[in-house]
């Protein structure tokens, strides 16, 4: 799915994985979680060069795209901004601040209500 989304992938198991998400809304799903997670790891820095540089040149290419970037960049500053709880001296302490493994589920359901109100978005089908 990275491949795809790096535009890797040859030409006709491009349209083929595309016919397969467009029908099966589990791969659709499957394909916004990897999607969510490249855009996390670019931001973070953690992709490797070859990626990177895919990344930049084929799927910022859309300013949807761009505006998906800009938006985790914008949400992962945030919440690295955020102060730890203080102690105030009350029996139920137990709040900690937002593990980094945990932060990424954070990422997902803000990208769901960013995905939500994307036009660009396939609609959802009732059974």
């Amino acid at each position: 799915m990275i491949q795809y989304l790096l535009g890797e992938l040859p030409e006709a198991w491009q349209a083929r994985f595309e016919e397969l998400f467009f029908t099966d809304s589990e791969i659709f799903t499957q394909l916004q979680i990897v999607e969510e997670r490249l855009i996390d790891d670019y931001v973070r820095g953690q992709l490797l060069s070859e990626q990177r540089e895919g990344f930049e040149t084929r799927y910022l290419i859309s300013e949807r795209r761009q505006q998906k970037v800009a938006f985790a960049r914008t949400l992962i500053q945030a919440v690295a901004e955020l102060p730890s709880p203080t102690n105030h001296g009350t029996k139920y302490q137990h709040q900690t601040p937002l593990p980094w493994r945990e932060r990424p589920a954070a990422l997902r359901l803000a990208f769901l209500g960013l995905a939500s109100v994307d036009p660009d978005r396939r609609p959802m089908v009732s059974p």
